[in-house]
């Protein structure tokens, strides 16, 4: 329990008045019970759920368990049966079917003879003689320019002297200079277009060998087509009469051997079904076995889904257990508040000036702030885990962008609606406002809020 506030006097002297300031017994000693009857919840609440939160294995589920420990470690008589027919299957060996050969009879291709096929050889331009394509005419159109060629050089010849008397320089230098170059410039013309003239002439010639070339290669791969195409009819007809022959020979031989190898495979088929009959019986112990392994494997998850049922019911136990130890905490919360609320109506103090006026009441300071801390503790923060919340309908944002909703407790009466904000959601925005309960759910101060309502 905590200490009794004693009543207190205090008189304040001033220059125009005095105040002096009484306490009521009974105020103080109703707000120290109600101090010490928040600390005493405070302490309740710290104090952690103490009961199982998850309910262990039980008596039922064990015995499931021991079940289906049998069922892995029991003696496989019926399967060591299976597997040893099973391994005699496997070395089974059907008689193998032995068909009957036949040496086939081949038939021999006729082949073209190399030497009825003429060869074809390209002619070479550089072994032909151009001589005899040559234009015969060439020479004397090239002849008849040079005449042509040779009067113009006279003619201006005679310009140059007729120039040169005229300036008095017949037979001087400057008249040797001119007539040089008039006769060059004759030359030139001349030559190059003798030049011209004889390219041409060659080029027509050299054209015309590689007609006259072209024209007796297309001949000869003519004639050596025609000689590969006689070739191959007549391999083609020998060919066909041997194919013939050693197609009906291979069928008689055909024959003979497909009638061996059926009375092979009839004896085979016999041996094989033998295997069979041995194999269905391997398959029906095996099923009968399955089945004895499937009935107490069913029995046992019978046993072991009535434990889980038994599991279920006592986790149900332990969570109503954490739900009232929850609630009570709750119901320890509101009581403080109901109490907090009546002591605010309870009048403390009393201070009265010298004139016989009162300034109202008043808490003694030190009395006051030991009480705030303690209740505060105890009023202020409210369960708020989404957890412990149900029927969940949004109201709106605040101000400050919380979510406001409509909800009831996990404990509540259907009709009970109660309105406040999600813990969950408050610690990513406000989180000094939001505290941990050692329960392991989260809590609310509420009055860290009011800025955005």
């Amino acid at each position: 329990m905590g200490k009794k506030g004693k009543t207190t006097q205090t008189q304040r002297q001033t220059s125009n008045q005095t105040q002096s300031t009484s306490f009521d017994p009974a105020a103080v000693s109703a707000a120290w019970d109600n101090y010490n009857r928040t600390t005493a919840a405070t302490d309740q609440l710290s104090r952690p759920y103490a009961g199982p939160l998850v309910a262990g294995f039980n008596d039922t589920q064990r015995d499931a368990q021991q079940r289906m420990l049998g069922i892995a470690n029991r003696p496989s008589n019926g399967f060591n049966e299976v597997a040893q027919m099973a391994r005699e299957l496997g070395s089974f060996a059907p008689p193998q079917v032995q068909g009957k050969g036949y040496q086939a009879v081949n038939a021999t291709a006729a082949q073209i003879a190399r030497n009825s096929v003429r060869d074809v050889t390209a002619g070479q331009l550089k072994n032909i003689d151009l001589n005899p394509y040559l234009n015969l005419f060439t020479k004397d159109v090239i002849d008849t320019f040079g005449q042509d060629y040779e009067r113009q050089r006279k003619i201006a010849l005679v310009g140059d002297r007729q120039r040169a008397q005229g300036l008095g320089a017949f037979n001087g230098s400057r008249h040797g200079v001119a007539e040089m170059l008039t006769n060059e410039a004759s030359m030139r013309a001349f030559g190059g277009l003798a030049a011209q003239l004889r390219q041409a002439g060659f080029e027509n010639a050299q054209q015309a060998a590689i007609g006259d070339l072209n024209r007796v290669l297309a001949a000869d791969q003519s004639n050596q087509g025609m000689d590969f195409n006689v070739g191959s009819h007549n391999t083609g007809l020998a060919t066909q009469v041997a194919l013939a022959n050693a197609a009906s020979q291979n069928r008689a031989n055909e024959f003979s051997a497909d009638q061996a190898l059926n009375a092979s495979q009839y004896n085979a088929s016999n041996a094989i079904a033998g295997a069979g009959v041995r194999s269905n019986a391997a398959g029906l112990l095996a099923n009968a076995t399955q089945s004895d392994l499937q009935q107490q494997l069913t029995l046992a998850n019978l046993v072991s889904a009535v434990g889980d049922s038994q599991q279920a019911q006592d986790q149900a136990a332990i969570d109503a257990a954490l739900q009232q130890a929850i609630q009570q905490n709750q119901n320890t919360i509101a009581a403080q508040q109901l109490n907090l609320a009546a002591l605010q109506g309870i009048p403390m103090a009393t201070t009265v000036n010298s004139s016989g006026s009162s300034n109202g009441s008043t808490v003694n300071q030190d009395h006051g702030a030991a009480l705030s801390d303690a209740l505060k503790l105890a009023a202020l923060f409210v369960p708020s885990d989404l957890r412990l919340k149900q029927d969940i309908e949004e109201v709106g944002l605040d101000s400050s962008g919380r979510r406001w909703i409509d909800y009831r407790y996990i404990w509540d009466e259907p009709d009970v609606r109660r309105r406040g904000v999600i813990a969950q959601e408050i610690a990513q925005t406000d989180p000094e406002a939001v505290r941990m309960h050692p329960s392991g759910f989260l809590m609310v101060d509420y009055s860290k809020l009011e800025d955005g309502r």
